[in-house]
């Protein structure tokens, strides 16, 4: 589900609804401001927001400079998504960097909650059996949320 404002009007829209991430650009486009739902979601908390630099990765979700910028921005206000940003886009380049691979893996087990949050978390393991869950392998190259084994994760 995702719940959108703008003013006093209220948007809402279900995953299973084939238009729903074209109504989602629609509604942020329009100005219409992405809420939790307070039936299903907790509020993630202070998320460090840039609407300029968002609105650039909207336009165009290619656009490597912008995506850098952007963690840099992060970095600067303490975000560890914007470490795992840039760590992963030079992983891009060279995949096999084994001191790479290990910054990626401790700012992801380092970040806690402000990567991926718990509810969302536990959701996951309730879709996919209660396997562990983890973060793909490479998010910045347009990676998911996997689920992954408890031997594979502590490689």
């Amino acid at each position: 589900m995702a719940r959108f404002e703008k003013g006093d009007k209220v948007f809402e829209i279900t995953s299973a609804d084939g238009r729903y991430a074209t109504e989602q650009r629609k509604h942020l486009r329009e100005g219409w401001t992405r809420v939790a739902d307070p039936r299903c979601e907790v509020p993630l908390g202070a998320e460090p927001i840039n609407p300029t630099l968002e609105e650039a990765l909207r336009a165009d979700p290619h656009d490597l400079g912008a995506a850098l910028v952007y963690a840099d921005w992060l970095q600067q206000q303490g975000h560890p998504r914007g470490a795992l940003i840039a760590v992963q886009h030079r992983l891009s380049a060279t995949p096999r960097d084994a001191a790479l691979v290990d910054a990626e893996r401790k700012i992801i087990e380092d970040a806690g909650d402000s990567l991926i949050s718990k509810p969302l978390l536990a959701h996951l393991a309730i879709l996919r059996g209660n396997q562990e869950i983890a973060l793909s392998r490479n998010l910045f190259d347009g990676g998911t949320i996997t689920s992954i084994t408890a031997s594979s994760a502590r490689r």
